[in-house]
């Protein structure tokens, strides 16, 4: 019993070392990577936008996983730079071999942002748009959203004005008419797509942006009222391409 034992100590001691071997060359790896983005600083902080680009291209061609890749998009998206953040936009969305585990990753990223902007305007949290300067993140976030193919959730479509069917003028619906529950309609506009309507004055988790163009099944329909004697429109959809 006691050399079978042993080989089994043996076994498990080697198999113990060569984790351990496994481990310190992915810590050096990702040194290495991190070293990387840090000589090319300068190029992707500095003025000439082509340098910023290439750079951050580069970088993106050295990431060996996806959580590299992840560190790119943070680093990229938050630096102000609207070159930068439209090559990234490139660099993820024209990315054959990203995995659909990433793509989800990074649109639900995409979408705490813009949620966020969304909630920090000076306009009805619900209502309001992103800043023209979060166009890029809009793009990625409907390309992206348009890829996973079928999904569900919930679109703010408009204003009624109170009691009526008719759409307001003043604020132009994403679909032609007023919707009826069961209907497949065209938006007519690009929304964003929200976890959940809103249960007082803010709406679920945003998971996805719909292009203007999809086709949406309505699946229910709620109304809340706002300022104004007039109905904000949200409707519980499944997009249908």
């Amino acid at each position: 019993m006691v050399p079978f034992f042993g080989v089994v100590n043996t076994s498990q001691s080697q198999y113990l070392q060569g984790q351990l071997q496994e481990m310190k060359q992915e810590s050096e790896r990702k040194q290495r990577f991190a070293s990387s983005i840090q000589s090319q600083l300068e190029n992707l902080t500095g003025r000439n936008p082509v340098k910023a680009k290439l750079a951050l291209a580069s970088l993106y061609a050295l990431a060996k996983d996806e959580a590299d890749k992840a560190i790119l998009f943070t680093v990229a998206i938050s630096s102000g730079s609207q070159e930068l953040r439209d090559e990234m936009a490139d660099l993820v969305l024209e990315d054959v071999a990203a995995s659909p585990e990433f793509k989800e990753q990074i649109r639900l990223k995409l979408g705490r942002m813009l949620a966020i902007a969304v909630e920090g305007s000076n306009l009805d949290p619900v209502g309001a748009l992103p800043a023209r300067k979060m166009e890029t993140e809009q793009r990625m976030l409907e390309r992206l959203t348009r890829d996973q193919g079928v999904l569900t959730g919930w679109i703010d479509l408009g204003a009624l004005a109170t009691g009526s069917g008719a759409p307001l003028e003043a604020r132009g619906m994403a679909v032609p008419v007023p919707p009826v529950r069961g209907s497949v309609v065209t938006l007519t506009r690009s929304v964003d797509l929200w976890e959940s309507a809103p249960n007082g004055q803010r709406p679920g988790r945003m998971t996805g942006r719909v292009a203007q163009g999809s086709r949406i099944a309505i699946e229910d329909i709620r109304r809340r009222p706002r300022a104004g004697s007039t109905d904000a429109v949200w409707a519980k959809i499944a997009i249908r391409g």
